[in-house]
């Protein structure tokens, strides 16, 4: 889990001071700065799940994060609460929104160490793939849904 933020934590900051124009400078990047080795499809599920789009800037394209990400916006507002035990973490969102949060978990799961979410109308439970991780796991959970990436 702390590789993987690490890794959102320095494509957000590439990206945010540096005109990037391909995943191939991305990656040479990430390997040069911050010794983190990330193939091609990895940062573009990273991109992805950081809102980060290509646009057209001085007739040419560079990779810039979105300025407005409707998904990222319903998640910071969806998330009431998340609460872990020493086997599950619990997801409390506002009525209704729980099934669009479990898909966007089910989005990441991989990354963040998720076997699986089951959503109801308002409450997400959701099973970390080794329980001895589960704080890490909700830690990213908090990071990724609530406070936005």
């Amino acid at each position: 889990m702390k590789k993987k933020l690490s890794r959102l934590e320095a494509i957000r900051h590439l990206v945010s001071t540096r005109a990037l124009h391909s995943q191939t400078e991305l990656a040479e990047l990430l390997k040069n700065s911050f010794h983190i080795d990330a193939h091609q499809s990895l940062i573009s599920r990273d991109l992805r799940t950081l809102g980060i789009v290509k646009v057209v800037e001085q007739g040419k394209s560079v990779y810039r994060l979105s300025a407005s990400n409707p998904e990222q916006e319903i998640l910071k507002k969806a998330i009431v609460s998340i609460n872990h035990n020493n086997s599950m973490i619990v997801v409390e969102t506002m009525a209704g929104l729980a099934p669009f949060v479990a898909d966007q978990i089910d989005l990441i799961r991989d990354q963040i160490g998720v076997l699986g979410t089951l959503g109801g109308e308002n409450t997400i439970f959701v099973v970390p793939q080794k329980i001895n991780n589960i704080q890490a796991v909700c830690q990213s959970l908090h990071t990724l849904l609530k406070q936005g990436s």
